[in-house]
C-alpha cells in the first residue's frame, strides 16, 4: 500500500480524479434543470388562471365556500401537471452518475492508496442509493410532500388571513418560479434529491473503504465559498484528518459558538456520509497516514 503522508500535491492525477468527482457530484441535477423549469412555468400559469377565479373583496382574497373549492381544485391540477411532466423521464440519464462516481471512486482509491476496490461491496450500496432517488423523485406521495403542500399551504394561508390578492400572486410567483436569487420550490427539491444521494453513497463507499482496509485518515476536499460553514472552512483548511483525531473535530463542529449547520448525528462511523452538514459540498476521502518520524 502506498504511504501518504501529505496533502494532494498539485498537478498530480489525484488531483485531476478528487475534482473530476467534485465537479460532477455538484453538477448532478443540470439534467433536469430544463424540463423543471418547463414544469414550473406550467404550473404557474395554472394558479394563476384558479386565483383569478377566487372571490376577493377590497383588493384580499376572503374565506368563502367558492375559495375552499377551488383550493381542492388547486391541489389536483398542480399534481396532475407534476405527474405529466417531462423531467421525470430524466431519471436514466441521473443514474447513470452513480456508475461515474463508482469508476471515479475506485481510480481515486487505486491512485492514492494503491488499492483495488471490491465491486462485491460497493454493488449493494449503489443499488440501495438508486432504489431510494427513484423512489423519492418518482413516488406520487412524494410530489405531495416536496411540492405541492407549499403551494396549497400559501394559498390557504392567504384566504384565511384575507390576505391582498397581488401580495399572494407574488408569492405564488416566488414560490413556483423563484427569483433571481432564488429557485423554485421544485427546482430546489429535486436539485437536493438528485444531490444529497449522489454525496450519501459517495460517503458510504468512502466510510466501508475506511473500515474494510483500515484506514486512518481523511483528505477533507472541496473547494470554498463566501458562505461555507466554519467546520468546512476548519477542515479544508487542515486538508487532513486524523480518526483520532476526529471525534473532537466532531465536537468542535457541534458546539453552536463554533460550527454551523452541521449534522448532530454525525459520529466518527458516519462522518465521511454526513462530513461538514446538511447538503454538504465537500467530500471525505480515507487514505492511510503515515506520521513522520
Amino acid at each position: 500500500m502506498a504511504q501518504l503522508n501529505e496533502g494532494i500535491k498539485e498537478g498530480s492525477e489525484l488531483e485531476r480524479l478528487i475534482k473530476e468527482k467534485l465537479k460532477l457530484m455538484d453538477s448532478v441535477d443540470d439534467v433536469f434543470l430544463d424540463d423543471i423549469k418547463q414544469t414550473q412555468n406550467a404550473i404557474l400559469r395554472r394558479v394563476n388562471g384558479l386565483l383569478s377565479k377566487f372571490d376577493v373583496e377590497g383588493g384580499r382574497l376572503v374565506n368563502s365556500e367558492t375559495n375552499r373549492t377551488l383550493l381542492i381544485q388547486l391541489r389536483k391540477d398542480v399534481r396532475a401537471i407534476v405527474r405529466k411532466s417531462s423531467y421525470s423521464s430524466k431519471i436514466d440519464a441521473y443514474l447513470r452518475n452513480f456508475d461515474t462516481i463508482t469508476e471515479l471512486t475506485e481510480k481515486i482509491h487505486l491512485e492514492g492508496n494503491d488499492l483495488k476496490l471490491s465491486k462485491v461491496s460497493i454493488n449493494p450500496l449503489k443499488q440501495e442509493a438508486i432504489d431510494n432517488v427513484v423512489k423519492g423523485l418518482s413516488a406520487p406521495d412524494s410530489i405531495d410532500i416536496g411540492f405541492e403542500k407549499y403551494i396549497r399551504d400559501t394559498v390557504f394561508n392567504a384566504v384565511t388571513l384575507n390576505q391582498g390578492y397581488n401580495e399572494t400572486r407574488q408569492q405564488l410567483k416566488d414560490l413556483i418560479a423563484g427569483t433571481p436569487q432564488k429557485h423554485g420550490q421544485l427546482e430546489r427539491w429535486v436539485g437536493q434529491i438528485a444531490r444529497d444521494a449522489i454525496n450519501q453513497y459517495d460517503g458510504q463507499i468512502n466510510a466501508q473503504i475506511a473500515v474494510e482496509y483500515e484506514l486512518n485518515a481523511y483528505r477533507y476536499v472541496g473547494s470554498l465559498v463566501k458562505d461555507s460553514r466554519p467546520q468546512c472552512v476548519r477542515w479544508v483548511g487542515k486538508q487532513v484528518l486524523k480518526f483520532d483525531e476526529l471525534q473532537s473535530e466532531i465536537d468542535w463542529a457541534k458546539n453552536k459558538k463554533n460550527g454551523r449547520g452541521f449534522n448532530d448525528a454525525t459520529t466518527v462511523q458516519n462522518f465521511a456520509i454526513y462530513r461538514g452538514g446538511y447538503n454538504c459540498r465537500h467530500a471525505a476521502i480515507p487514505f492511510r497516514l503515515v506520521e513522520k518520524t
